[in-house]
């Protein structure tokens, strides 16, 4: 049955619903963007930039959390932090929780059913020391481009206005009209590089590093809030 799902196209995560992730195997499905191990620069980059802090207590926000395999991969480098996952999808966020309780970090972990901010608790802001975020960021005239293993990812994980940013001004300049004084970390795609870099320079905001995946193409934006 694997084989003959596996000769139509589907990819081989979506039939077995599970999928590695930096150092774990994530539950996923048709309700969740797989885990890609082009994310993992984004763990690679926090841990660097909090080694000195990995048994400080600090909080943080995987937005957009879909599996949750950042944040909860983040949980289990940083033994003393604890994060709130946000994700606009009920079925999302149970496998969200699926994978919580199978990686053992339930007490540490916090779920939010939200259109991005809409329904978080906004006094916790002031208290979060970053955000990590891989928002849809397909152009929508780009989503029939795709290969067709994607296409068995969810289409509200994929697609991201018509120049791909929309995702990311909206969290910004959320971000921005509560002075939220943290970090975000965004994976990024080169399509949308070049005009989400100019939006960032609009609003005055510093671009801290941008960092490539493992295959030498655009995959990060760290920036920070003044």
């Amino acid at each position: 049955k694997i084989i003959e799902e596996r000769l139509k196209g589907k990819p081989l995560s979506k039939i077995t619903k599970q999928k590695g992730f930096w150092k774990d195997i994530f539950f996923t499905d048709e309700n969740t963007l797989d885990p890609r191990s082009d994310s993992e620069i984004l763990i690679e980059s926090i841990i660097n930039d909090f080694n000195a802090q990995k048994d400080t207590q600090f909080n943080f926000i995987d937005l957009c959390c879909g599996t949750g395999c950042l944040g909860i991969s983040l949980l289990k480098e940083f033994k003393s932090s604890k994060c709130d996952f946000i994700d606009i999808s009920n079925q999302a966020l149970l496998n969200c929780k699926t994978n919580i309780s199978k990686l053992s970090v339930e007490n540490r972990s916090t779920v939010f059913k939200s259109d991005l901010f809409e329904n978080y608790p906004i006094t916790k802001l002031k208290n979060i020391r970053f955000i990590i975020c891989n928002p849809p960021y397909i152009p929508t005239e780009d989503y029939f481009l795709l290969d067709d293993e994607t296409h068995y990812d969810p289409k509200i994980s994929l697609v991201g206005g018509s120049k791909g940013i929309d995702f990311y001004t909206k969290i910004i300049e959320f971000l921005k009209s509560q002075q939220f004084k943290g970090d975000i970390y965004f994976e990024i795609d080169p399509v949308i590089v070049k005009e989400l870099c100019k939006f960032l320079l609009g609003k005055a905001l510093k671009i801290v590093y941008k960092k490539q995946d493992y295959l030498n193409l655009d995959r990060l934006l760290k920036i920070t809030f003044p």
